[in-house]
C-alpha cells in the first residue's frame, strides 16, 4: 500500500509540476504581451458582445480591473474548483488546449449576459470576481463555436 500511495503522489507532483510548466508558457506575463491580449480580447467581445461591452462601458468598467486577471490566471481564482479542474483538463489534455482560453472568457460573458446586464459597476466586479457553478463541458464547446466565429469574421 505505502507503495502505491508513494507512486501515487509522485504522478500527481509529476502533473502538477507539468501544468505549471503549460500555464507559465501559455500566459501573458510581461506588461507588454499582456495588455497586447487585453486589447485583442476587447475586440473580440466588442465585436460580439456588444451589447454587453456597451453595458459595461456605461457601467465604466475598465477592462483593466478584470481582464487581465482572467487572461494571465485562467480563472484559477474566480472559478469553483471543480468548474476549475474540469477546465483545465481540457487546456492541458488537448493539444494547443489553453489556445481556447480567451474564448472560454467570450463564452463565461455570453452565458451570463442577460443577468450582468442587469448589473451595476460594483455588481459586475464582484461577478466577474467569484462566478458560478456552471456546467463546464456547455461553456467548452460555446467557446469552440466562438472561436469558430472569430476565423470566420476573420478577427485572427
Amino acid at each position: 500500500r505505502a507503495c502505491v500511495r508513494a507512486s501515487v503522489r509522485a504522478c500527481v507532483r509529476a502533473c502538477v509540476r507539468a501544468c505549471v510548466r503549460a500555464c507559465v508558457c501559455a500566459a501573458p506575463t510581461d506588461p507588454h504581451s499582456t495588455t497586447r491580449a487585453t486589447g485583442v480580447f476587447m475586440t473580440y467581445f466588442r465585436t460580439l458582445v456588444p451589447g454587453l461591452y456597451n453595458h459595461f462601458e456605461e457601467e465604466e468598467l475598465e477592462s483593466r480591473q478584470w481582464v487581465p486577471n482572467w487572461l494571465r490566471h485562467f480563472f484559477a481564482f474566480e472559478l469553483p474548483l471543480p468548474c476549475l479542474l474540469r477546465l483545465w483538463d481540457t487546456y492541458i489534455c488537448e493539444p494547443d488546449g489553453f489556445d481556447l482560453h480567451p474564448f472560454v472568457c467570450l463564452a463565461f460573458l455570453m452565458q451570463f449576459k442577460d443577468e450582468m446586464e442587469e448589473m451595476e459597476n460594483y455588481e459586475i466586479r464582484a461577478f466577474l470576481q467569484h462566478l458560478p457553478t456552471v456546467d463546464m463541458d456547455q461553456i467548452i464547446a460555446k467557446a469552440e463555436n466562438v472561436r469558430e466565429d472569430v476565423v470566420a469574421l476573420n478577427l485572427i
